[in-house]
């Protein structure tokens, strides 16, 4: 019994619900007939929005009758409707693609044939901060109406901006040449540690059985103020005063070369760049040092 009522109660709302909107569409039709025929009486140069009526009272939705008349009266209207082309061209009638066009207020995208009801009409071209305004009065059933519009610019100029001085080369940072020598420097000054801590233990533990000169230095295990068994441990703190000699040698080259690339490197972007070449190598000999090179 529930399922029987259930049934008939959904028969009867789909049946409802359909001939609700039966009966909504066929109130549309009626009323775009209607009103297709107040704007032919009243407003006839209101074409659009006869044609818009037209349009939808032409519906297979709608009765025949109507269907039947709204559809001549559309086949007339139409080639009454106007057509109006905007072109929008600089100074030297090259077109202006990018240019903003307004009509009666409303956005129109350029060159495109755009359908209005006959009568006047207002054309606003826009082109950056350059604007033209123009009146225009289209005809019935002309519909091959051209409006150039000419704004007083430069395609060109637009198109192209204006040229900017090359920008002259600048350089930021530490040269690679500043890191390398304080690196080469640092370890130098690493290596010249090492022997001076060595050189000063050697020194201590000679000092205990030899005689030391003006110097510090052992006289040496060729005569009696030096056992002739630590000769070699003589020879080895020689050994490590020559090395940490070319370690702090090697540190201040280093650091001298590194200060110069720094100094000598492109400081700001007015600087004139100008093509150098610096050549120095350290010159390291036995107990001796020193820096060689060329700068071009």
């Amino acid at each position: 019994m529930n399922m029987w009522i259930r049934t008939a109660f959904l028969t009867v709302a789909a049946t409802t619900a359909e001939a609700t909107a039966h009966a909504t569409e066929e109130a549309a039709c009626t009323t775009a007939h209607v009103q297709a025929q107040v704007l032919r009486r009243d407003t006839p140069e209101k074409l659009l929005a006869r044609r818009a009526a037209l349009r939808t009272c032409s519906s297979a939705l709608c009765p025949p009758s109507i269907v039947q008349a709204c559809t001549g009266w559309l086949g007339a209207v139409a080639p009454l409707i106007p057509k109006l082309t905007v072109r929008v061209v600089d100074r030297r009638g090259t077109p202006l693609a990018a240019a903003a066009i307004k009509v009666d207020g409303m956005s129109q995208a350029p060159g495109q044939a755009l359908e209005l009801d006959p009568g006047e009409h207002t054309v606003i071209a826009t082109m950056g901060t350059t604007t033209e305004s123009r009146a225009v009065v289209v005809r019935l059933a002309e519909t091959d109406g051209v409006l150039e519009i000419a704004l007083p610019v430069d395609m060109v100029s637009l198109e192209a901006p204006a040229s900017l001085p090359p920008t002259p080369e600048t350089k930021s940072g530490v040269p690679v040449g500043t890191w390398v020598s304080y690196g080469i420097g640092a370890a130098g000054l690493a290596t010249g540690i090492v022997f001076l801590v060595s050189e000063r233990l050697q020194n201590a533990s000679l000092a205990k059985t030899c005689t030391l000169d003006a110097d510090g230095v052992p006289t040496g295990a060729q005569t009696e103020r030096c056992p002739r068994e630590r000769e070699a441990e003589v020879d080895a703190l020689t050994r490590d005063r020559i090395l940490l000699g070319i370690g702090f040698g090697v540190a201040a080259i280093g650091l001298g070369l590194g200060s110069y690339f720094l100094v000598a490197s492109p400081s700001s972007p007015t600087q004139t760049k100008t093509t150098s070449r610096t050549d120095v190598r350290p010159l390291i000999g036995l107990g001796w040092l020193g820096m060689g090179g060329r700068f071009q």
